[in-house]
């Protein structure tokens, strides 16, 4: 029995939180798990490629494949990932499946949570800005591999604590300048905690929750909302700023498809914003249209607007 606390659920197979884990996102990625919110990426934070990666949940390790990720022009990435497939120790007729990780278990390994499953790499499968990460789907052992198919994830203790009024115009803290992205801190005045988890603030009719996208360069996100009071197609608001529209409901997180728009740093048209779910603090990465370092200082004080493409 572990003495973690217990971070999402599944199937009656529990995620635990670990001191390493930095953020969390079900939706902030272009593949089919992720638009419909049945995964989930674990972040140990910037530049850790290389790190162990700790295991999120019991175990016994059942499988192990070699996956050929494709291949990168723009930055280094390995051309070879890596599956590495559980069962669970609390729900045993259900699997866990992994990728992203070099693994150090073999089959047949019991593992605890904690336990090293291997160390992070920088798969063929991420973008330039893609931080290490572990990403996880519950599956049925008839199908524990392919890109469909996984099962809904809920992210546990959802009460809000403290709330910001959205807005499409805002400031933000530079926290970090690299070549792949720019992470920045917003401005308390525009972000939100529910439970354990601290993000962006966006609303939906009238409730106000996190927003976990790749906005607008994925074209679908998610909001982790207290309560889920919400009618499919209804429109998801940044102050004024409808930026898209409900289409799925899982649990208490709705899932969107993103309008058109463009986002403006101090002057510079971006790629998008990455927004996460995040476990420590609230951060947003900046994501330029081409890989290449932004001429910000760490500590400075930005503003940053999202405007719909009519007004521009």
């Amino acid at each position: 029995m572990t003495n973690h606390i217990k971070l999402a659920e599944s199937c009656g197979i529990y995620l635990y939180l670990i001191d390493s884990f930095e953020y969390i996102s079900l939706f902030n990625s272009p593949y089919y798990a992720h638009n419909h919110g049945i995964a989930i990426d674990i972040y140990l934070g910037p530049g850790k490629f290389g790190a162990e990666a700790p295991c999120p949940t019991p175990g016994k390790v059942i499988n192990i494949q070699k996956v050929k990720a494709p291949i990168r022009k723009n930055f280094n990435a390995e051309e070879t990932d890596y599956l590495i497939i559980l069962q669970s120790e609390e729900n045993p007729r259900q699997l866990i499946k992994m990728l992203h990780i070099n693994p150090k278990v073999k089959v047949g390994e019991n593992l605890e949570v904690g336990d090293c499953l291997g160390t992070l790499i920088r798969s063929g499968f991420f973008n330039f800005w893609t931080d290490p990460h572990i990403h996880l789907e519950i599956r049925n052992p008839g199908d524990p591999i392919r890109a469909k198919g996984s099962k809904p994830i809920r992210l546990l203790s959802l009460k809000r604590e403290s709330c910001s009024e959205p807005n499409n115009s805002f400031k933000c803290k530079v926290i970090n300048v690299r070549t792949d992205y720019t992470m920045v801190e917003p401005s308390r005045k525009v972000t939100i905690k529910i439970g354990k988890f601290y993000g962006f603030a966006i609303k939906i009719n009238n409730e106000i929750g996190i927003l976990d996208c790749g906005l607008p360069h994925y074209g679908f996100g998610g909001v982790l909302l207290e309560n889920n009071n919400f009618e499919l197609g209804q429109k998801v608001y940044l102050g004024d700023l409808p930026i898209g529209n409900t289409f799925e409901k899982k649990q208490n997180i709705a899932a969107i498809k993103l309008n058109p728009i463009s986002i403006i740093c101090e002057g510079i048209d971006l790629r998008g914003l990455s927004h996460y779910i995040n476990l420590k603090n609230p951060l947003i990465k900046l994501i330029t249209k081409k890989r290449e370092k932004l001429n910000l200082s760490e500590g400075e004080e930005i503003l940053i607007t999202i405007k719909s493409h009519e007004e521009e």
